[in-house]
């Protein structure tokens, strides 16, 4: 039953791809058109003497009957039978044409036979025929390019992740510390309440650390645990838990201090939330065929306080050290523990032979309520 139905599905997928051109009405060879093409059972057909005139072939006739092709050619004699053998190149294949208006007519595909490439486009009902391009010394030259810009791109991200490892470790061993201070600061709270008489003979008798230290507490209690601090997300979301911390703890000691009539006399003010900017992944990606740079980077602010009114001076680096590029651009706010994402782009006046080489860019970036340097 299966040997019945190979001949039935091979016969479906040949009228398939026949098919698939039937209804072309416009054949070109090398970008030009061919002037007669006619569709005969869902396959395209043009003159023989056309095709290759416009392939540039010539053709002679053996002694056997062969069509003998040479290339770089611009026609031979006319041909009496419509079906025969060519001998190219690529070497020999039958042919069945048709005969039409005293001329012979030939399918499309037989162009495939001596190397061409056929391409057909179903909205425009276009079937062009094309050779190849092979691979030249500067294409390889300019693979060669790319992918070497690439492996330095790589390097650089690869770079970036280890500075990224390196800060989260950072932030893993200031937790681990801040944690073993809390619990021994706790050991001698406690032992001391155990042993302190109850007084109250002025103000500073009280434990405003320890005031400070139970609120903080109180809110890391309330905060969700991150967990593995293994992407930089995790990082931001950690600082900002620290300085929720951090916040409740001033807030707690000033308080305290100010019930103590103190008014924080002789104190040192607790620390106005800022904004803190940082420039995280500046790339500048070159595409050597068009000499477009596209240019990326990602403004972090880590601070406990909105960034106002920032501006970011964007330049980029030429291979050889120098700016040849620089745009400026604005934003109204980043939150705290927010982004700004700057993307855009520059096109070397060199084009495609713009220099080879590591693109790289600098990134400055403010705001308007950034604190004063001390």
């Amino acid at each position: 039953m299966k040997l019945r139905l190979m001949p039935v599905v091979a016969s479906l997928c040949g009228m398939f791809i026949c098919a698939s051109a039937a209804q072309a009405n416009s054949v070109y060879v090398h970008n030009r058109p061919v002037e007669n093409v006619v569709t005969i059972n869902n396959s395209v057909y043009v003159p023989f003497n056309e095709l290759m005139k416009g392939l540039k072939y010539s053709w002679s006739l053996d002694k056997q009957g062969q069509v003998v092709l040479k290339e770089n050619g611009s026609g031979g004699p006319a041909l009496n039978s419509a079906n025969f053998t060519v001998a190219g190149e690529k070497g020999k294949f039958a042919v069945q044409g048709v005969m039409r208006d005293g001329q012979v007519w030939v399918p499309v595909r037989i162009a495939k036979d001596l190397g061409y490439e056929l391409s057909y486009n179903p909205k425009t009902e276009i079937v062009d025929i094309l050779r190849p391009r092979l691979k030249t010394d500067a294409d390889r030259a300019a693979e060669a390019e790319v992918n070497q810009a690439r492996a330095a791109r790589e390097a650089q991200i690869a770079k970036e992740r280890e500075e990224q490892r390196a800060a989260l470790e950072e932030r893993k061993q200031a937790m681990a510390d801040l944690k073993a201070k809390r619990e021994g600061k706790n050991s001698e709270a406690a032992a001391a309440d155990s042993t302190a008489e109850p007084a109250n003979e002025g103000a500073y008798d009280q434990n405003f650390e320890e005031i400070g230290e139970r609120a903080a507490r109180e809110v890391e209690a309330r905060q969700k645990e991150v967990g593995g601090v293994d992407t930089y997300a995790d990082l931001l979301k950690v600082q900002q838990q620290l300085d929720e911390q951090d916040i409740a703890r001033r807030a707690a000691i000033r308080k305290a201090k100010q019930e103590a009539g103190l008014d924080g006399d002789g104190e040192k003010e607790a620390a106005v939330p800022t904004p803190n900017l940082i420039v995280f992944a500046p790339r500048a990606t070159p595409d050597y065929f068009t000499g477009h740079i596209n240019m990326t980077a990602t403004v972090k602010n880590i601070g406990n306080a909105e960034a106002k009114t920032l501006n970011a001076t964007v330049s980029l680096v030429s291979p050889d050290g120098t700016v040849i590029n620089t745009q400026r651009f604005n934003r109204v706010a980043v939150p705290a523990n927010g982004q700004w994402d700057i993307s855009t782009g520059y096109d070397h006046i060199a084009g495609a032979e713009m220099p080879r080489g590591n693109y790289t860019l600098q990134v400055n970036v403010d705001c308007a309520n950034k604190p004063a340097d001390k």
